[in-house]
């Protein structure tokens, strides 16, 4: 215990040093810093590719016919609404 509490200020120290950021790193933030806000200044935002236009669903006010010809059915044939489910069995 008392060999680790020795060397405590130790590894601290190392620990500090292996950790910094050099000037050269700080310096090369900074330029890179620069050249974005001058391409801000000049252009503005930089241009997005213009994503398609998600297509529309169903027009909710529009009525739509579905044949079902001579499907299973349960209900009158002269109704107002008719529910189809489609499904696929493989």
């Amino acid at each position: 215990m008392r060999f680790a509490l020795e060397r405590m200020p130790l590894m601290l120290l190392a620990l500090g040093i292996a950790a910094c950021v050099t000037r050269g790193d700080i310096e090369e933030i900074k330029e890179t810093q620069k050249k974005i806000l001058t391409k801000l200044e000049q252009g503005g935002r930089p241009s997005m590719p213009q994503q398609p236009q998600r297509p529309q669903g169903p027009d909710p006010a529009k009525v739509y016919g579905f044949p079902v010809g001579d499907s299973a059915a349960k209900g009158g044939a002269d109704a107002w609404v008719t529910l189809v489910e489609v499904s696929d069995f493989q």
